[in-house]
């Protein structure tokens, strides 16, 4: 039967209605006994009840109290459920998750030939409204259609911003296969009758082409037939979800098309170098892509990592080629995600990979996701997760010139020359394991949990005898005083595939800081790599390294599930 109001909206960042809205809402809701929210995330159910009851302040303090007002999702029995949306004069699907997982829940509750056949208004907000389609794209999930519930004609992607260069492109490949309506937030599509009011900004895009509505776009789709009636299918059944695993039919035809990627767990004996080539050939420094190279091979097998849960990290591949990288490194909780520029669609399905199997002790996990993985963070809002810590690490640009000479009293150190022992005191001080104790016997087995002299002896003493596979500890600085004591060390990754030099780690013995040693010792790796061809250097997000002239580099962000 037709329905006789339709809202689709695209977001409310300060979870407040217009005005605007508010009064064409309060004209329009004149029965207001029982008003029924269905989520978007089944079992997210404490964020479930607070936006229920986030939402329903929105409509109470314009004055449009409601009797009573609800959550569906995974906890409601869907005998229940079935009968909150026959008797509800408001149903609102709501967004912050899944497009597809609010469709299957309505399926499972039963509510599929409810919802068509309701009395009540229906109002949809980003995924919602999306769902309220006859046929839609999440983009976050995959750009192949599926089918709505054929509330509306109109095919949406929510939370437009022009200045979000990712989503922009993401709304245009859209609508390479069809009509799509790019609506910012605060505005709404507002159907009755027939009839279509819009508020707020809302674009019409076409083959890459993108304007303005316009009042001849409006009344185009008040021509189409579908807006307001439910779309029913074969057998009266709920659309049925389109994603890969659901027929082999499907699965068959996306292996001919190339879009099906396959996995594969990390094998730590064999895959060291699959790694190292795929984040050497995603590299951008410019437009960010995650880590470099080094940073997972440099940890790996250092004593301070816990690599006994290696065999979780993941590969996906698209045919022979890898696309993309879920792994951790210290502490195991940390989560960093990897990906081959056009497949941000698989964002989704990494963060779901990384919160049902990678290690989430205690609640401790997190995802570290950088410039660049906006996507990624979209995806991870959409899960529950929040961005908690930020920070910037720092890079040299050698366009400019690092020039700083080593303080009297101190000397370089040759390669040949170097000390293994001297090298593992001199980590044990420089990381401020000093508090902990005396650099004694480091030369003892050590079978605790700890960070102790031994460990720090061991990393320094395996790594000299037998080098990582990319590592170039020729290129090591390495610094000491007058009396022969190391004080200051700079290990040196030389990457040429990507023009980077990957300075990691650094160090100075307490006593010794402050002195110039660590900006010498940066100095000798940008006369020695940019000889080399190298055009950029790595740092870190401590203020030194702004100070002696590092600039932008990698901005890291760290993202909790509340």
């Amino acid at each position: 039967m037709k329905k006789r109001f339709l809202a689709v909206f695209s977001g409310f960042p300060d979870h407040h209605f217009s005005e605007e809205i508010a009064e064409r809402l309060r004209k329009e809701l004149t029965e207001r006994r029982s008003i029924v929210f269905i989520t978007a995330c089944p079992f997210d159910y404490a964020q479930n009840d607070d936006d229920c009851n986030g939402m329903y302040e929105m409509f109470s303090e314009q004055n449009m109290p409601f009797e009573k007002h609800c959550v569906i999702d995974m906890r409601t029995e869907p005998s229940k459920a079935k009968a909150l949306v026959e008797n509800a004069d408001c149903i609102f699907l709501m967004g912050g998750g899944v497009c597809e997982e609010q469709l299957d829940l309505i399926r499972k509750k039963d509510c599929y030939e409810a919802l068509l056949n309701c009395h009540a208004a229906i109002f949809g907000v980003s995924a919602g409204s999306m769902n309220m389609a006859k046929n839609t794209v999440d983009f976050f999930e995959s750009m192949e259609p599926f089918d709505g519930l054929g509330f509306t004609n109109i095919t949406v992607s929510c939370h437009h911003d022009p200045d979000d260069t990712w989503r922009y492109e993401q709304t245009l490949r859209m609508s390479e296969d069809r009509v799509v309506y790019a609506m910012e937030d605060m505005s709404a599509f507002f159907i009755k009758g027939g009839k279509i009011d819009t508020v707020g900004k809302i674009y019409r895009v076409e083959n890459r082409e993108l304007r303005l509505l316009t009042e001849d776009d409006r009344r185009d789709c008040e021509k189409c037939r579908c807006t307001g009636s439910g779309r029913r299918v074969a057998n009266r059944e709920v659309p049925v979800l389109r994603r890969a695993k659901d027929t082999i039919e499907h699965i068959k035809a996306e292996i001919g098309r190339g879009n099906v990627t396959k996995t594969k767990q990390f094998q730590i004996l064999t895959d060291i170098n699959l790694v190292w080539d795929f984040l050497t050939d995603i590299y951008d420094r410019e437009n960010g892509s995650g880590v470099a190279a080094p940073f997972f091979e440099h940890a790996i097998l250092a004593s301070w990592m816990d690599n006994s849960y290696s065999y979780l990290n993941r590969f996906w591949f698209d045919g022979e080629r890898i696309v993309a990288f879920v792994f951790y490194e210290a502490p195991a909780t940390d989560i960093y995600f990897s990906v081959r520029k056009g497949y941000e669609y698989l964002a989704g399905e990494l963060i779901d990979y990384a919160m049902t199997t990678m290690p989430n002790w205690d609640g401790e996990q997190q995802l570290v996701l950088f410039n660049g993985q906006e996507y990624l963070m979209e995806a991870a809002k959409k899960r529950g997760f929040k961005m908690v810590y930020e920070y910037e690490d720092r890079y040299f640009d050698f366009k400019n010139e690092l020039n700083y000479e080593l303080p009297e009293g101190y000397h370089f150190v040759e390669a040949k020359d170097i000390d293994t022992v001297k090298i593992g005191k001199l980590c044990w001080y420089g990381f401020d394991h000093g508090e902990k104790g005396e650099f004694v016997n480091w030369d003892k087995q050590d079978t605790s949990l700890d960070w102790t002299p031994e460990k720090s002896y061991k990393d320094c003493l395996g790594l000299a005898m037998a080098p990582l596979p990319h590592s170039t500890p020729e290129y090591n600085v390495v610094i000491a005083d007058e009396q022969g004591e190391y004080v200051c060390f700079s290990g040196m990754w030389w990457v040429p595939q990507n023009k980077l030099a990957y300075m990691e780690p650094l160090c100075t013995v307490p006593g010794h800081r402050r002195k110039g040693l660590a900006a010498a010792a940066l100095t000798v790796h940008y006369r020695r790599m940019k000889a080399l061809g190298a055009t950029h250097m790595t740092g870190g997000g401590d203020p030194f390294y702004e100070k002696i002239g590092y600039g932008k580099g990698l901005h890291w962000s760290f993202w909790k599930k509340d």
